[in-house]
């Protein structure tokens, strides 16, 4: 990691340190500060340094971004996740056209009727 500088813009004086330039800040005869000048961090090529901005933000299972100082939810366990599989594969089976089509043949004694009977035969 390179050493971080500082650099007065004023007068161009760069410091290994933060703070007020000693050179352009003006003090008064007792050493108080009349007008402080800062010394701004430069990045690699020389320019003042800019903090990143695009900070990747963590989602939840839900796909909902996560607040700090909540704890994720816990992984579900095999059984749990196999429950909700087999209820969403029952919930497509009874949404299909077919079993649509059959409920509509339903009887008033609840009997669906596949074919037609014609007794026994011999």
């Amino acid at each position: 990691m390179a050493t971080k500088t500082y650099k007065c813009f004023d007068c161009e004086s760069i410091a290994r340190f933060p703070g007020l330039c000693r050179d352009c800040t003006e003090y008064t005869d007792d050493g108080e500060i009349i007008t402080p000048i800062q010394r701004k961090r430069l990045d690699e090529s020389g320019k003042e340094w800019k903090p990143m901005t695009n900070h990747i933000h963590q989602l939840t299972r839900d796909g909902l971004p996560v607040k700090k100082g909540f704890r994720t939810p816990k992984k579900l366990s095999k059984k749990q996740n196999k429950r909700i599989i087999d209820e969403i594969k029952q919930q497509k089976y009874w949404d299909t056209e077919i079993v649509k089509k059959m409920a509509d043949d339903v009887g008033e004694d609840g009997i669906i009727e596949l074919g037609e009977y014609e007794g026994e035969e011999e």
